[in-house]
């Protein structure tokens, strides 16, 4: 009975543990709009805390600015139209970043990310940002504010 317990502590444990935003040694960046993705690497390179993995499979966490792109099997009888095999991949990766807030002069631009640890799926971390108003904003000066939130609470 109490060996039952004492499983069960442990493994509660190394869940709870594996919950914080310092476990995330190794992070896969899924594709995100305007190259986002790109310039988040770049910036987490320079900082050099997190290793930048290029397969999921080798990763502690993922980095996400939306939904992941998700694939449904259909099971059907066949026809013409739609094979008995089909699957639909549903895409929710945006192509362009949303706007703020639109401006006389240049657009405002947003993201949020999201860090999720892949073993327990919690979100260990997440914040959105939004850049100045002026013509070179966009995704490199939103990555450039993302990371560096991300090292200031990586810190505490």
């Amino acid at each position: 009975m109490h060996t039952r317990w004492l499983l069960m502590g442990c493994l509660t444990a190394g869940v709870l543990a594996a919950q914080s935003l310092k476990d995330c040694r190794a992070v896969y960046l899924q594709p995100m709009p305007e190259s986002l993705d790109e310039f988040v690497r770049v910036e987490l390179l320079k900082w050099g805390a997190m290793k930048v993995v290029s397969s999921e499979d080798k990763a502690d966490c993922t980095a996400s600015f939306g939904r992941q792109a998700s694939r449904a099997q259909l099971k059907t009888s066949g026809t013409a139209v739609i094979p008995a095999d089909a699957s639909v991949e549903a895409e929710t990766v945006r192509d362009e970043l949303p706007a703020a807030s639109a401006a006389f002069i240049g657009t405002r631009k947003a993201a949020a990310l999201t860090l999720v640890h892949k073993q327990s799926s919690v979100a260990v971390w997440a914040d959105s940002k939004a850049d100045g108003w002026s013509w070179t904003g966009g995704a490199r000066t939103l990555a450039r504010k993302l990371v560096d939130q991300l090292r200031r609470d990586y810190a505490k």
